[in-house]
């Protein structure tokens, strides 16, 4: 019998023996689509870290292969994590340590900034305005300890990132305008700051360099101009939102009167 790896998923092979074999299709009705055989690899194939556990104890020793115990070191690691996040989506402070960042952060600033660094930086953080989500965006920047970042946002936000970077902490910074020589930027710059409508303008240069940071201001701005969004009311494209710079109260009235 061996675990072995095939496609990011956990293989069972073995000898066949009737045991074995009505043992795994009985285990299929409990465990359903998580644990499946594969007539193109003569193998039962699985992702669950507990499937293995119910496999060892059924029958003693399997062959691991090195494949294999690398997979259930980051499987179990992604578990740590996803027990970290659970504990803090709930939490009302947190002594994480940001390098780099200047002044001092509110407890919930800080959980966010905690939050961002446990989804691995991929995450929406959709705090009330005037909570500091910039500031824990830099403070995800920071910790991350990005070599280079792109910050996409709305035009008027521009420079006022580049203030809160230059106020929290020492990151060089350059805003990207309408007659900015991209090949000119010191590649060395930590920060790159871009409005959505010159991002069309740019988009294939920036597309070239490598950013390890990636922010979006405003992220709705990233969606198509007929996405409907639900709200108490009715479907509202996000398209009609952004453009006429309605509110939620607006959208309201917006939509009883139409």
């Amino acid at each position: 019998m061996k675990i072995d790896v095939i496609n990011n998923k956990f293989s069972f092979s073995y000898d066949y023996t009737p045991e074995v074999v009505e043992y795994c299709k009985t285990f299929k009705n409990s465990y359903d689509n998580n644990f499946e055989y594969s007539t193109t690899y003569k193998a039962w194939m699985f992702e669950d870290l507990s499937v293995l556990v119910l496999l060892t104890n059924k029958f003693g020793r399997i062959e691991m292969t090195p494949e294999a115990y690398d997979l259930i070191t980051k499987k179990e690691q992604e578990e740590k994590r996803l027990e970290k996040l659970s504990k803090v989506k709930t939490a009302s402070d947190s002594d994480i340590a940001i390098p780099g960042l200047k002044g001092t952060l509110y407890p919930f600033q800080k959980v966010g900034i905690d939050f961002l660094v446990n989804t691995n930086y991929r995450a929406l953080l959709a705090d009330d305005p005037g909570l500091g989500k910039t500031v824990q965006a830099i403070g995800a920047i920071l910790h991350s300890r990005a070599g280079r970042s792109l910050i996409i946002c709305p035009a008027t936000m521009k420079y006022v990132w580049e203030s809160e970077i230059a106020k929290w902490s020492n990151l060089s910074s350059i805003v990207i305008n309408s007659d900015t020589v991209l090949s000119e930027i010191d590649l060395k710059t930590q920060v790159w700051i871009v409005n959505y409508d010159l991002l069309k303008r740019f988009i294939t240069s920036l597309h070239s360099l490598s950013f390890d940071m990636l922010v979006l201001d405003e992220s709705h701005y990233c969606f198509p101009y007929e996405t409907m969004i639900e709200t108490e009311v009715g479907p509202v494209k996000i398209g009609d939102i952004v453009e006429n710079k309605i509110s939620f109260t607006k959208v309201l009235s917006y939509n009883e009167t139409s």
